[in-house]
């Protein structure tokens, strides 16, 4: 890591930690969502975390991580590497491995507590214990067994232990998939139950989709309190470099080539023999370099575990009919042709890859490349995946399917080769699409040898991912700077039609799905909650106390009523910051209307960061203002607008009408502020409501969930 990125990774484990609950003794729990992306870094960024938890005083760190050996092995693999964990006595930390079908001793943890008790102690002896679990019932119940017996044992119980939580991954498994019918899974049930026996503790959820962590209900246990956005280094490639910058990278394997979960095609495909011809030749490039780098190519076919022995058996197959080829007579048709095709595939390459060795040099060194490649099905079709031993090999091809998913880091990965569909039947989850991006991460070097092969519908959501991730981070980024709760973050994503934000099972309360067009968008009950108006009003008059304003805009032979006061060209950003974002709506389809307008606004800002707007107070010189009455069964207002008038001096022009007044401008707002006559009969007095104008704004659809106050 360069200086400014060391310097990056402690500004935000100081951000996260100093929104975590101070580790001083008592009583008091926080729940933080931390936004990192796939392959992005997460677990350098909570082992900064987790160190400065340490040079802090929290006693104790619980890193509950992978729900398989192999992925606990690689994150405890890392811990141990970055701080330390074993290089000598004097290093802050004692590492309490909790170890499946294995006891650990109460009285050894105890005794390091104790250490932190002893007036005028020595200050070096007094370690953070950092506990290990992974992300299974039976594990937790035992980390759980073992600290309420410490709590029971302890002076004082653990109130005067300030601890750390780090749920890695915390999108899968953590959440309880039995919240629809009351009820509760067991790995959520065992994390009440940890976080129970910590009276002074926060636990940070670590993910790079955090669509179900933010759709719980916020009564939810684990329901984060607030949110940090991570930024990755430089040098990260994700699906902004795959799917916009670079999509010649990508590659669409065709429909015949694809077979289904159960039965792969009948015959080796062209693509997975494209696909490996351009792996060979980058592992070629490799080395005959001086420093060997590791270089590997991911096969993943499906979820079931049925395909994965066709697919490691036609490559086997390729690689010894290559080898035998390549070993024989230069002059020999078989060998001309398969030169032929790695030709082909050279080419390819150098439409991206620069400073790749030239053909004759390579073709010299591919059975070099064949040699030092091992292939390995990695799944759990006959127990526990097998860990991969990267130090063996400089060359990997691995096959398989969920092992490979979630949290499983593929070391010098360039070519994948998914022909996986988007889901088995319905429509495809977003956030477990987006983890099989095994292919993003930190590339930069050598993106030009990277090629992705993916079935045409994979392609398309994983495109229309990158805009939702885009606008998912930015948003929460915007809420985190204003450091309120999360609790008040308005739950909205724009997302691919074909996609869910997450699996159902875990959400109880439902999200809906709209798409907005350019028409304008009506508040059309603005007047149903007393304390929401009251809001409103204050936020019209701050708004009309901004210099600039142009009183009585009309001609001069339209009425009062046609007349308006107007603010032009005021930024869009100050205007969605200051004043869109905080108006209140009374209804769930006002408030899903106003904020696909604002999204469909942040695009306009993409595009152009000094976008302006035009703000209308309508009817404001006017003696009376305009009535409306609500319709009798929703109590709503069918429509608001003034028509259009004909003048009444025959060659003037006459009153266009309140919509046409904006039609032509990218982005305008009405306030209209009128008497309301509800359904009961009731007048509404001064109920400040807003036309929202986007005319040239592209449609777009938004998932949105309603979470307390609207």
């Amino acid at each position: 890591m360069s200086d400014a990125e060391l310097e990056r990774l402690l500004e935000s484990s100081r951000e996260i930690l100093a929104r975590s609950t101070p580790p001083v003794p008592g009583t008091n729990s926080r729940t933080g969502l931390v936004l990192g992306q796939v392959q992005s870094g997460k677990t350098m960024s909570f082992t900064g975390v987790t160190a400065l938890a340490r040079d802090n005083g929290f006693r104790m760190v619980i890193v509950i991580t992978g729900i398989s050996v192999q992925l606990l092995g690689q994150s405890v693999e890392r811990l141990a590497t970055d701080l330390g964990l074993n290089s000598n006595p004097n290093t802050g930390w004692v590492h309490l491995p909790i170890v499946p079908d294995q006891s650990t001793d109460p009285s050894a943890l105890i005794r390091w507590l104790r250490v932190w008790e002893q007036p005028g102690g020595i200050a070096h002896l007094r370690k953070t214990v950092l506990i290990t679990v992974m992300k299974n019932h039976s594990n937790l119940q035992s980390l759980s067994n073992l600290l309420q017996t410490v709590s029971l044992q302890f002076e004082g119980g653990l109130s005067r232990t300030p601890t750390l939580i780090i749920d890695d991954e915390a999108d899968q498994a953590s959440l309880n998939t039995k919240v629809r019918i009351s009820d509760l899974s067991t790995v959520y049930s065992r994390i009440r139950d940890l976080r129970r026996c910590l009276p002074s503790h926060t636990m940070l959820q670590y993910t790079a989709t955090p669509q179900a962590p933010l759709l719980l209900n916020i009564a939810d246990l684990l329901s984060p309190n607030f949110c940090k956005v991570l930024d990755p280094g430089a040098d990260y490639t994700g699906g902004q470099a795959f799917f916009l910058d670079h999509r010649q990278m990508i590659r669409t394997i065709p429909p015949t080539e694809i077979g289904s979960p159960r039965r792969p095609p009948a015959s080796n495909p062209d693509s997975l023999q494209q696909a490996l011809r351009l792996f060979l030749l980058g592992v070629a490039d490799m080395i005959i370099k001086p420093d060997l780098e590791t270089r590997s190519m991911l096969v993943h076919p499906s979820v079931e575990t049925t395909g994965h022995q066709v697919y490691a058996e036609w490559i086997r197959a390729m690689l010894d009919t290559w080898d035998r080829i390549l070993a024989g007579e230069a002059s020999s048709l078989d060998r001309k042709e398969l030169m032929a095709e790695f030709a082909e595939a050279y080419d390819d390459l150098g439409l991206t890859a620069s400073g790749i060795a030239p053909l004759d040099e390579l073709s010299q060194h591919l059975r070099d490349a064949i040699g030092a490649t091992q292939l390995q099905v990695v799944n759990r079709a006959n127990g526990p995946a097998t860990i991969v031993q990267w130090g063996n090999s400089p060359a990997w091809i691995l096959i398989g399917g969920m092992a490979m998913d979630r949290g499983f880091t593929v070391r010098g990965l360039t070519v994948t080769y998914m022909p996986r569909p988007l889901a088995a039947s319905g429509p495809g989850n977003a956030d477990t699409l987006q983890q099989r991006a095994r292919f993003f991460g930190y590339k930069r070097r050598y993106l030009g040898i990277c090629r992705v092969f993916l079935e045409s519908n994979v392609k398309d959501a994983m495109t229309a991912y990158v805009e939702h991730e885009a606008q998912l981070r930015s948003s929460l980024r915007a809420f985190e700077a204003s450091g309120r709760p999360l609790s008040e973050w308005r739950r909205r994503f724009i997302l691919d039609a074909a996609m869910q934000p997450t699996r159902r099972n875990v959400v109880d309360i439902d999200w809906v799905r709209r798409t907005i067009g350019p028409d304008a968008v009506l508040l059309k009950a603005p007047h149903h909650d007393p304390e929401h108006v009251r809001h409103n009003q204050a936020l019209v008059t701050r708004l009309r106390a901004r210099p600039g304003w142009v009183t009585g805009v009309g001609e001069p032979h339209w009425t009062e009523v046609q007349k308006h006061s107007v603010l032009r060209g005021i930024p869009l950003r100050n205007l969605c910051d200051e004043f869109l974002m905080d108006f209140r709506t009374c209804s769930l389809d006002d408030s899903e209307a106003l904020n696909a307008r604002l999204i469909q606004f942040g695009e306009l800002l993409s595009n152009d960061p000094n976008s302006a707007v035009d703000v209308y107070l309508m009817s404001e010189g006017a003696s009376t203002r305009r009535t409306r009455t609500a319709a009798a069964g929703s109590n709503e207002l069918p429509y608001f607008f003034q028509g259009a008038n004909p003048s009444p001096v025959p060659t003037a022009k006459g009153y266009p009408g309140d919509r046409e007044i904006c039609a032509n401008a990218p982005a305008a707002v009405q306030i209209h502020v009128l008497d309301i006559t509800d359904s009961a009969g009731i007048v509404h007095v001064g109920i400040p409501t807003l036309a929202v104008f986007a005319p040239t704004a592209s449609s777009q659809t938004v998932v949105e969930q309603p979470q307390g106050s609207i």
